[in-house]
């Protein structure tokens, strides 16, 4: 029994599903940023934040960072309470997730002492 050609239009179609079924796969295998990625991440956050709250850049130190087993953490300490007060952010190792972990506030136990965030 000989082997028949596939048409044409058959081999289009498993080459279409066969990139499909590639491109869904590599979708769901998770993606690790490294340092240089989620410090480029926290400092969009950081310039975000000073445009927001009206915070110049010389009251923020340089920033720290920290590889935890879930993520990033990068820290700017505030300079006016260095002790207590920091923007923190989180960044998941793939690099979907970003969150502010601490905002910088001087008085925490009153709950007042920080700059708000203007919207």
């Amino acid at each position: 029994m000989p082997l028949r050609r596939l048409p044409l239009r058959r081999l289009v179609l498993i080459g279409i599903a066969l990139c499909l079924a590639i491109s869904i796969a590599i979708g769901f295998i998770p993606r690790r940023i490294d340092a240089a990625e989620a410090e480029a991440i926290g400092d969009r956050v950081l310039a975000s934040y000073q445009r927001g709250s009206g915070q110049p850049p010389a009251l923020f130190t340089r920033r720290e960072t920290r590889a935890w087993a879930d993520g990033w953490e990068l820290r700017w300490r505030y300079r006016p309470c260095l002790q207590v007060a920091s923007l923190r952010v989180l960044v998941s190792h793939d690099g979907r997730r970003v969150r502010l972990a601490e905002l910088p506030d001087c008085a925490p136990a009153a709950g007042g002492g920080g700059v708000p965030l203007k919207v």
